[in-house]
């Protein structure tokens, strides 16, 4: 049943045609009757924050004209908030899910911009609307997840963004603004954007007791203004578009079999970009070595050229620069990225790992959680590498069978790479993306 569906890659998730899949049929039978029998390409577009991804999200949210669906851990961003407002007073019809319990509470400003949402809903006289959050059952039941991490936004039912980032300002930073690193696509595919809206429905479905509607504040209430950011004074890397042969999507919980999948499947290079990519897993079933980890070593072990970039972990305490205390433990990330060199060197593998230069780069910490895959895949994510994350979270993730993804993404990765002592690798056989050419939105 609809009810008890969990997380897994979107092919085995059986469904009924609806209204969406409705309209692809009959555009794709117009097009048959015009072109040869060829496969079709999905067009999509690329973004990486901090330099760009607010643009695409903003554009993405202006471009509705009867619906938006949302759904995002973090949500404390005035500008895109505003942007909301104004497709609710437009006349869109908003459907948005928040996590209630995220780590470290919820913000004032987050409390206050969910409120001003709510305050747009109740004053436009449209029952459609839903602002909901995800937050421990009243009646002290378990929740179906840990976190409800994911972050994507359905325009219209046919367009899908998903991305690394939460609607933060430093998740998508203002234009010229320092950020984090991460990355954003949309696809254009009412089917995905269908699969996309049933996994909503799941994860917003009342009944289970671990979702609640937020109660509309008695005065009217307005989006706060931004806070102050500081200013990057990197040149921006622009937007891409391209196509894809193929999107899927993969969703925790209990996503560990599609990411080793598609670890397992690389032939030639992996390319991988993670927050927190731990070592070790606690609990069982996979206590032990963390299953990621392990495949990355037996990828390169085959003779695939595997480089894996993590965040600083010194950002969160304001240590970045600062001698380090030889006697203090190390950070996960250190610990994880000493392994693998470990291993590398005993064994001669083509195996590099690096921790991200974060003051070279212009960004508060690396937030991404994607992986790029012989230069012909790309996974753009919220999945982080850690246990919980993995499998207990509900996380979206989205494949694309794409070289111009894997070629944009690739180029991004080759300059954080590079930035942080890393020697730069072709991308495919097209070559290195070049951001600063017209190839942008």
């Amino acid at each position: 049943m609809l009810g008890e569906w969990r997380g897994t890659m979107h092919q085995d998730f059986v469904r009924q045609p609806g209204k969406c899949s409705i309209k692809c049929m009959s555009l794709l039978a117009l097009l048959l009757l015009a072109v040869p029998s060829t496969s079709f390409a999905l067009p999509v577009q690329f973004g990486v924050g901090p330099d760009n991804n607010q643009a695409l999200l903003l554009s993405h949210i202006q471009s509705a004209r009867e619906n938006l669906t949302i759904n995002i851990y973090l949500f404390d961003h005035p500008i895109i908030a505003q942007a909301i407002v104004e497709k609710i007073n437009a006349g869109v019809t908003v459907n948005l899910l928040v996590e209630g319990q995220p780590f470290g509470a919820v913000s004032d400003n987050g409390r206050t911009i969910l409120n001003a949402i709510a305050s747009a809903m109740a004053r436009s006289g449209n029952p459609g609307h839903q602002l909901l959050v995800m937050t421990k059952s009243a009646s002290g039941e378990k929740r179906r997840y840990r976190y409800n991490h994911a972050k994507y936004v359905i325009v219209d039912h046919t367009r899908s963004l998903v991305s690394s980032e939460n609607f933060t300002e430093s998740g998508h930073a203002n234009a010229g603004s320092v950020g984090n690193r991460g990355w954003e696509t949309i696809v254009d595919d009412c089917d995905l954007a269908e699969q996309l809206e049933d996994i909503y429905a799941v994860d917003s479905d009342l009944s289970f007791g671990d979702v609640r509607r937020l109660k509309v504040p008695s005065q009217n209430v307005k989006v706060p203004q931004e806070n102050g950011v500081k200013k990057r004074a990197l040149k921006a890397i622009s937007m891409g578009q391209g196509d894809a042969r193929r999107a899927t999507l993969i969703t925790s919980p209990d996503a560990l079999d599609e990411l080793l999948g598609l670890l397992r499947s690389a032939k030639s290079a992996i390319s991988i970009e993670h927050m927190g990519l731990p070592s070790n897993w606690r609990s069982a079933p996979n206590a032990g070595q963390n299953p990621v980890i392990t495949e990355l070593i037996r990828a390169a072990q085959r003779g695939v050229d595997v480089r894996v970039l993590l965040n600083d972990e010194r950002v969160f305490s304001n240590t970045v620069g600062e001698e380090e205390d030889p006697a203090a433990p190390k950070r996960p990330n250190q610990l994880t990225v000493e392994l693998l060199k470990s291993v590398a060197e005993s064994e001669n593998l083509p195996l590099a790992a690096r921790i991200i230069d974060v003051r070279k780069l212009g960004i508060t910490y690396l937030h991404n959680k994607g992986i790029v895959v012989d230069g012909t895949r790309a996974l753009i994510s919220s999945i982080n590498g850690s246990q919980n994350s993995v499998m207990n979270n509900r996380e979206v993730a989205i494949l694309l069978e794409s070289s111009d993804a894997a070629r944009y993404y690739d180029s991004v990765f080759n300059l954080d790479w590079s930035s942080s002592g890393g020697a730069q690798r072709a991308t495919n056989e097209r070559g290195a993306f070049n951001f600063f050419e017209a190839f942008s939105l």
